[in-house]
């Protein structure tokens, strides 16, 4: 008689607890290289954003304003640069449409052009525009047209600069003490405190304190492409609106701010506040990446902007003049 050579039940159990605890103690070091490489993604676009806006200086000797307008919502530097970013041809079909007062970039406005605007930008992304990490959807639907969501909004300042109007919508601060304000194009030699000590562009990869489909960010759903219509800029309290307060049907009054925030909050801030709404002055920057956000500065350098920063450091980092001495950051 041959007895028959094999793995009993036990051995075979022993070997699949092996397994699973192998593949458990791997998966670990899996996700966190995976997460890595995106966080390594979005360093990476927000340095060629930020390069982008040098080589857009260097031809116009201004850097692209936040928004074009003459009392509409105009299109925002994301849509002046796509040039920079191998996005020739679609700059060259919206520039086919016109940048004029009848080219509003709110997707649901009854403007003449808006039609052809919503057609050319439905469903189409700009990789670069957004983080890899992000848990928010590619896409908000807009008058039956899907418009991308960004994550990478500009810096128009802190409410500690001088130009701050404190009367803005639900309580916001709205500043022009950033490279972005409104219409008014800045260069890079207005960063008087150094460019490798003012921010440009920032993170909102993530939602605000967890509150999951609650949009607490700088875009509207009309994407990365809708600017402010508001032709005034901040320059003290009663400032940004002609009437002193907030009113978003007026062509002078609207004080909310598209595609740009003013830094009021620290980074990932763990609650929520009144003012933290969609499109208005102090949405915060928030990231999927773990232990702070990410931030291009105007050297054209990446940074990881730790969620235990001083908050004093942090928002003089978002202004251009203040003269402050930065901490560590």
């Amino acid at each position: 008689m041959y007895r028959l050579k094999g793995f009993t039940l036990v051995e075979l159990l022993v070997v699949i607890a092996i397994i699973g605890v192998l593949v458990a103690l791997l998966l670990p070091a899996v996700q966190t290289a995976r997460e890595a490489a995106r966080r390594m993604q979005c360093a990476n676009n927000l340095k060629q954003i930020a390069l982008g806006f040098h080589v857009y200086e260097g031809i116009y000797k201004v850097l692209p304003a936040e928004t074009m307008t003459t009392g509409t919502h105009g299109p925002t530097a994301y849509v002046l640069t796509l040039p920079m970013f191998e996005q020739g041809p679609l700059f060259d079909r919206l520039a086919a449409i016109g940048f004029g007062s009848q080219s509003a970039y709110w997707m649901a406005s009854a403007n003449a052009k808006t039609p052809l605007i919503r057609a050319a930008l439905d469903g189409y992304t700009v990789k670069m525009y957004r983080c890899p990490s992000t848990l928010m959807p590619k896409f908000r639907v807009i008058s039956n047209s899907s418009q991308m969501v960004g994550t990478y909004p500009m810096i128009a300042g802190s409410n500690l600069h001088q130009t701050t109007d404190h009367n803005g919508p639900n309580g916001t601060h709205c500043s022009a003490g950033g490279l972005f304000t409104g219409i008014y194009p800045r260069r890079f030699a207005e960063a008087s405190d150094g460019t490798s000590n003012t921010m440009m562009l920032g993170e909102q990869s993530n939602w605000v304190a967890g509150q999951k489909d609650v949009y607490r960010n700088a875009f509207s759903d009309s994407g990365p492409w809708m600017g402010v219509k508001n032709t005034r800029i901040p320059n003290g309290d009663g400032t940004f609106s002609s009437s002193g307060s907030h009113d978003a049907n007026g062509a002078t009054t609207d004080m909310r701010t598209f595609a740009s925030t003013t830094i009021r909050d620290s980074p990932n801030p763990r609650g929520v506040a009144a003012y933290m709404v969609n499109v208005q002055c102090n949405t915060p920057l928030v990231s999927a990446h773990p232990g702070g956000v990410q931030v291009a500065l105007a050297d054209g350098s990446v940074r990881l902007v730790s969620d235990n920063v001083d908050i004093n450091t942090y928002k003089r980092l978002a202004d251009r003049d203040d003269g402050n001495p930065l901490g560590d950051f």
